[in-house]
């Protein structure tokens, strides 16, 4: 009898993998979703409250803060998605910006589901649709790469490779 429990479990849990989250991996989704319920609460990061300046309560405001602050930029040794602040910021925490001693992690009342988090992370690790760039500024910078940003905030065309370095949609 032991066996044939323990064979059920294993055939219901096959299908609770990683792999099998078919939710779309776009920021208009990850923002509608998951970030403005659990994080752009009315007094934590919404368009009223702005807490420490980020907003995830809007496409708009959560574009805006992942590129301004910039949570999911991650430098040249550091590829991987579980290195960008905004996935540090949702599971082990990070350092307060409002002077609070120890790691803050996001959200404050509970911890955000593990699903959420992987499709944050595969989000992430796919290029991060939507949250390349932001669009009113014209270019932006991909790298050494002078790229157009798109209206949906995405990186566009390549405008020319900088023979230096690449700083907010600018060549130096």
């Amino acid at each position: 009898m032991r066996s044939l429990a323990w064979l059920a479990l294993v055939i219901a849990s096959a299908g609770c993998t990683r792999d099998a989250d078919d939710r779309p991996k776009t920021l208009a989704y990850i923002t509608e979703a998951i970030l403005a319920p659990t994080c752009g609460k009315a007094e934590c990061h919404s368009t009223f409250a702005q807490t420490v300046g980020d907003v995830f309560d809007t496409v708009v405001g959560a574009r805006y803060t992942i590129v301004h602050d910039p949570l999911i930029s991650l430098p040249a040794d550091q590829m991987a998605p579980t290195g960008s602040q905004l996935y540090q910021s949702i599971t082990t925490g990070l350092p307060s910006r409002q002077g609070l001693s120890g790691l803050v992690r996001m959200p404050y009342d509970a911890p955000m589901p593990n699903e959420d988090i992987y499709l944050i992370e595969a989000w992430i690790a796919a290029g991060a649709e939507g949250a390349q760039c932001i669009p009113d500024n014209g270019f932006a910078c991909d790298g050494k790469d002078l790229v157009a940003c798109t209206a949906d905030g995405n990186f566009g065309e390549l405008q020319m490779t900088c023979s230096g370095s690449c700083s907010n949609g600018v060549c130096l």
